[in-house]
């Protein structure tokens, strides 16, 4: 578990220009797909997701969407939440919610863990499961793991966003 405070999304790993992206993307219903291997930042990466572009900003943000049914997801975003936390993603069901989040107008975050951590592995493994998930334009995926180069403790981000941004 990381017990470093991080400050900002750079900080953490991302390159100045993925954290500009990210929360000029994450303003709007979007899907954001975590991946790497076992204790490799996924959950961090999410925490600091959540709290810079949703608690930060005092936007309503959820962190229980394993537990969440579908008719919780719906309760969610009548109560006006902006984005859902799903920890490891591993059924069709589970993305199904994820997926669902998004179109109930919210941003899900979701880790899975996948031993590549890699996008284009990442993407792959998605597209194989669920192409039209994959196929979204709405879906960021993120490959995250330690950075072990890093004069302190920092992840390896890598970003995949939608070619062209769409309109909040």
């Amino acid at each position: 578990m990381v017990s470093r405070v991080f400050k900002s999304l750079p900080d953490f790993g991302f390159s100045a220009a993925d954290a500009q992206q990210m929360a000029q993307r994450l303003r709007y219903s979007h899907i954001v797909f975590i991946a790497g291997p076992p204790g490799g930042g996924k959950t961090a990466c999410a925490t600091m997701l959540g709290w810079f572009l949703f608690q930060g900003v005092k936007r309503p943000f959820r962190a229980d969407g394993a537990q969440l049914t579908n008719e919780g997801v719906r309760d969610a975003a009548r109560q006006g939440t902006h984005g859902i936390f799903f920890n490891e993603v591993a059924t069709q069901a589970d993305l199904t919610k994820v997926v669902y989040a998004a179109d109930c107008r919210m941003v899900s975050l979701a880790t899975s863990v996948i031993a590549e951590s890699k996008v284009p592995q990442i993407f792959q493994i998605l597209n194989f499961f669920n192409p039209t998930v994959a196929a979204r334009k709405d879906i960021i995926i993120l490959g995250v793991e330690p950075d072990p180069d890093a004069p302190e403790e920092r992840f390896k981000i890598d970003c995949k966003f939608p070619a062209t941004p769409i309109p909040a």
